[in-house]
């Protein structure tokens, strides 16, 4: 529309909250302050009411709207010009801003980013959140475990970084016309202690017989029915012969819960198919997955692998530092069908959370677990994660916008690398997708469908060998 952009989007879609709660158009228009307020009695004029009735940013943003819209629009600048000849500049004003709060095209354009789950109000959280950023990510504590930061080799990690890169450059050979430019050079950072791989061997193929189950991190439940985690390579892994799933659970709870009903999930999905199942975690899919294993000794049983992709495993110290703040944000935001859950989905990917819970819990050793971590350059982050990445960036510039690379890692996995991309582009295809979002998320381009299929076509011949 008009005079109204990304942010003056934002600020109409924040302050209406549910639009279904103004019956007309017109009293949409008296909340914004773009009508007199009058007090009438018998159709008769008795004086005026309060003229500070009503939310003064939505006031705000259509008189903003104006400056631009008369700029732009000869059919508003013409009415705008008329109304000034008639009375003066301030009330053209205003009559133009009614005249834009009115329009079909306002409420309509709330309604849809409304019923996709409010895309819009997530990327509102950067400037949000950032912009009351003044103290330290993380604040002094003493009840905190005891960790320490070495090299790969000095872990208990096992590196499969070049064997890892073998199948997914073999994969690229394989289907370059779908890559897009993209090398795996490129799509995947070679750090300097990388090893050098074993002999070369032909890539396996894939013999398409495992259940694949994808679990999503948070907010994925709000969001879902626009993308999901590497939604666009379903139909080719299913064509290979996988057997997809996606399995919802609650973006806004914690992990102890989100336990709980994924192990519920599985178990109805263990009685369809009763063959083995491998886990693709992403984000806070990784925190609920892990704790489901110890929590639910029985879902080891039923899982042979698991692959986390850019994992919240060790917290994030974005979540240490807006818990509160982002807690009482989450639940303003106008979310149809996401419930807010218990409301511990943030609190529960602090640092102090999760190294408390991985130093007090053993993960089980007949699931195997492997770890991709991602990182990229401010350049290559998305505008909405780039003040996050900022922020993680005076701990370690090798971060994704949410996570740092040493947070994404499981104890005792395997390390397949680090994707050059963001903590969306990895797995999120939002150009790809009819999320609103695409209208913000601008770094997003990356071969998850090539990547997933390689991790895939990795784990499998692992578990063989």
């Amino acid at each position: 529309m008009t005079g109204i952009g990304k942010i003056l989007a934002l600020t109409i879609i924040l302050e209406t909250g549910e639009i279904g709660r103004f019956a007309k158009v017109g009293h949409f228009a008296s909340c914004a302050r773009c009508v007199d307020a009058q007090r009438f009695s018998n159709g008769k004029k008795k004086g005026a009411n309060n003229a500070k009735c009503g939310n003064p940013y939505l006031a705000w943003a259509f008189v903003e709207a104006v400056n631009f819209a008369i700029r732009y629009s000869p059919r508003i600048k013409r009415f705008f010009d008329r109304k000034c000849a008639r009375t003066n500049k301030i009330v053209a004003f205003k009559a133009c801003a009614r005249k834009l709060a009115r329009a079909p095209a306002v409420p309509s354009m709330i309604g849809r980013f409304l019923s996709i789950r409010a895309c819009g109000c997530i990327v509102s959280l950067s400037a949000l959140l950032c912009g009351c950023s003044a103290s330290p990510l993380l604040a002094f504590r003493q009840n905190t475990p005891a960790v320490v930061l070495y090299p790969i080799s000095e872990t208990s990690l096992r590196d499969g970084r070049a064997d890892f890169r073998l199948v997914l450059c073999r994969l690229f050979e394989e289907r370059n016309p779908y890559a897009q430019g993209w090398t795996c050079e490129r799509a995947l950072y070679r750090l300097s202690n990388e090893p050098t791989p074993t002999p070369a061997s032909d890539l396996p193929a894939s013999n398409g017989a495992r259940t694949v189950v994808f679990v999503p991190g948070i907010l994925g439940q709000c969001i879902e029915e626009s993308v999901k985690p590497f939604q666009t390579a379903y139909p080719r892994l299913e064509a290979l012969g996988y057997k997809v799933y996606y399995v919802s659970v609650s973006g806004r709870s914690s992990s102890t819960a989100n336990a709980r009903e994924l192990r519920d999930k599985l178990a109805a999905l263990r009685a369809e198919r009763r063959q083995p199942l491998t886990l693709v975690t992403y984000s806070k899919g990784t925190a609920d997955a892990l704790e489901m294993l110890v929590a639910y000794p029985e879902t080891a049983g039923w899982i042979e692998a698991m692959i986390s992709v850019a994992g919240v495993v060790s917290g994030s110290p974005l979540a240490d530092r807006f818990d509160d703040l982002y807690e009482r944000l989450a639940k303003r935001l106008p979310f149809p069908d996401c419930a807010p859950g218990d409301g511990g989905g943030v609190r529960s990917l602090t640092r102090e959370t999760r190294l408390a819970w991985l130093a007090s819990h053993r993960l089980p050793l007949s699931v195997r677990f492997y770890s991709l971590a991602a990182m990229a350059p401010a350049e290559r982050i998305s505008a909405p994660l780039r003040p996050f990445h900022y922020l993680l960036s005076d701990i370690d510039p090798n971060n994704d916008g949410q996570v740092l690379i040493t947070d994404a890692l499981i104890p005792g996995s395997t390390l397949l690398g680090y994707a050059a991309a963001d903590h969306w582009a990895i797995s999120m295809p939002f150009l790809e997708s009819k999320s609103a979002l695409r209208a913000f998320v601008d770094k997003n381009d990356f071969p998850r469908d090539i990547l997933i299929e390689a991790l895939l076509r990795y784990v499998e011949e692992d578990l063989v060998r």
